[in-house]
């Protein structure tokens, strides 16, 4: 499966190529939908985990000053206080939803500090 934030990560790139090769966009758009015609969507029931996640990262990695509780926070934390890229926070709380491996080439080092044996998370590119 393949986390339709992922998706939006993908044409994110695309959109930011200086000279996209359009024909290999095309086959690489054609190459996902064949392989992932379904992508895992976020749904009414992903936010529990996400926030289990965000608590963790929250309470391990608090924003800096006097902060100690959430509600501390004039606004709440933003995925940079906490040192975490937002859309990686989501993809975890996908796949610990779905009790599916993580499978990045990123570390999420903070996220697999906080998550423990909640979520696999592996990186295929490295050697065995």
């Amino acid at each position: 499966m393949v986390s339709v934030i992922t998706l939006g990560e993908i044409e994110y790139g695309h959109c930011l190529t200086q000279a996209p090769d359009l024909p290999k966009q095309k086959e690489f758009r054609k190459f996902i939908q064949e392989t992932f015609p379904e992508p895992l969507q976020i749904t009414e029931s992903t936010p529990p985990y996400y926030a289990q996640i965000r608590a963790l990262l929250f309470q391990k990695y608090p924003p800096q000053g006097k902060k100690t509780h959430p509600e501390q926070c004039y606004d709440p934390s933003t995925g940079s206080e906490l040192g975490i890229d937002e859309n990686d926070l989501w993809i975890a709380s996908q796949a610990y939803e779905h009790n599916l491996v993580l499978v990045t080439n990123d570390k999420m080092k903070r996220i697999r500090a906080v998550t423990g044996t909640l979520l696999d998370i592996e990186n295929w590119t490295d050697p065995p």
